[in-house]
Parts: C-alpha cells; sequence; structure tokens
C-alpha cells in the first residue's frame, strides 16, 4: 500500500521546521493520500526551504498519489522558498476545496499555493487573500509543470494578493490545459506583468470570472 496521512479537525498553530511548517509527506509508493479536511494552520512557517504549513512531495511522477483539502484554512503562513500555505510536487492529483488561504507569503513563488508536476488539479470554491510571492511568481496561486493535464480553478476567489514578478492572483507556466470558470480577481497586483493572471507556455480559459483593480 502507498503512504496514508489523514487530518481531520486538526489545529496546527505557531508551528515551524526547515521544510513543512505544520505538516512534511513524502511518499515513495503508488496509491499513497493525503488527506485534510476541516482543519486549520495558522503562523505555521518553512524556514529553510518550501511548505509554510504543508509540504507534500512524491518520489515519481509515475506514482499515482493524492492530496484532498476540504474546508481547511491557511492563516498566516510562510516558507523561505514556494508554498507559503501548501507546497505539492510531483502529486497526480490534487483537490482543494472551500478552502481559505489568508495572507500567506513565499518568498519565492506561490504565496498560498505552489504546485508543480501534478497531473491533474481542481481549486474549487476556495479564497486566496492577501497572499504574496515576495520575489517570484504566483501571488496567491502558482501552477507548474508540463506534467499537467488538466487544472481547473472554479468559483473561487483572488483578493489583494500580490508578486513581485508575474501573476499577482494566479500564475499559470508550462501548463497543458487550464480552466478558470465562475472565479473573481479583485485588486491583484504584479509588479511585472499580469496583475491577475501571467500565463506561459500553456493553454488557458477564462469563463464568467470578474476582473476589478488588478494592476
Amino acid at each position: 500500500g502507498g503512504t496514508s496521512l489523514v487530518l481531520d479537525s486538526s489545529s496546527f498553530m505557531s508551528c515551524s521546521a526547515d521544510t513543512g511548517g505544520g505538516v512534511y509527506w513524502y511518499a515513495s509508493t503508488s496509491e499513497s493520500m493525503l488527506t485534510v479536511n476541516s482543519s486549520s494552520f495558522t503562523a505555521c512557517e518553512a524556514l529553510a526551504d518550501s511548505g509554510g504549513a504543508i509540504y507534500a512531495e512524491v518520489s515519481s511522477t509515475t506514482d499515482v498519489s493524492t492530496i484532498a483539502v476540504k474546508s481547511s484554512s491557511f492563516t498566516s503562513c510562510s516558507a523561505d522558498n514556494n508554498g507559503g500555505g501548501l507546497f505539492a510536487d510531483s502529486v497526480s492529483n490534487v483537490a482543494v476545496e472551500s478552502s481559505f488561504f489568508f495572507s500567506c507569503t513565499a518568498d519565492s513563488n506561490g504565496g498560498g499555493l505552489f504546485a508543480s508536476g501534478v497531473t491533474s488539479m481542481t481549486v474549487k470554491s476556495s479564497s486566496f487573500d492577501s497572499c504574496v510571492a515576495v520575489s517570484r511568481q504566483g501571488g496567491g496561486l502558482y501552477v507548474s509543470g508540463s506534467e499537467v493535464s488538466s487544472t481547473v480553478v472554479d468559483s473561487s476567489s483572488f483578493a489583494s494578493c500580490t508578486s513581485n514578478t508575474a501573476g499577482g492572483g494566479l500564475c499559470v507556466t508550462a501548463v497543458s490545459s487550464m480552466a478558470v470558470v465562475s472565479s473573481s480577481f479583485d485588486s491583484c497586483v504584479a509588479s511585472s506583468t499580469g496583475g491577475g493572471i501571467y500565463a506561459s507556455s500553456s493553454t488557458v480559459t477564462v469563463d464568467s470570472s470578474f476582473f476589478t483593480g488588478c494592476s
């Protein structure tokens, strides 16, 4: 069997580590799963690397693995590298639903959430508020990697998120297919390019979404 971890109705406050301030999850076998339900992460910090609240990595993109985050909050979490709230690398399926990322900060990419090398990703009915990518891209959400075959952001909001370079709200790099549906971007700012959304070498479809005061 795979590596499974379930966090249900749990609270992590003022936790810190070099990598994965609250949780460090590494899977080296297929059929691994990380489940986070009705849990909160507050002021958790990755002091030297990524994943202020949660660091999740799978050893090989060929291994089938899943991260499911539902009804959870990430508040004032920070990372010295990527993913102030949540960092996911080479995970097959990532699903975030009804969750809240507030005032999370990454020194590099993905102030709220960083995902790289995932096959399928869904962010639904979730919010990214006042999240910051200090020196790189994706103040709220950063998604990268040609392995990403399908990514959907649905009924979600990005407010007052900032990036020092590109993608104040959302940054998409080398993603084969992304759909942004019924979502809003309000007062998101990028110092260089794409206050609301920045897309590079990617196919992105935006439908029934609103952009207000982004720059």
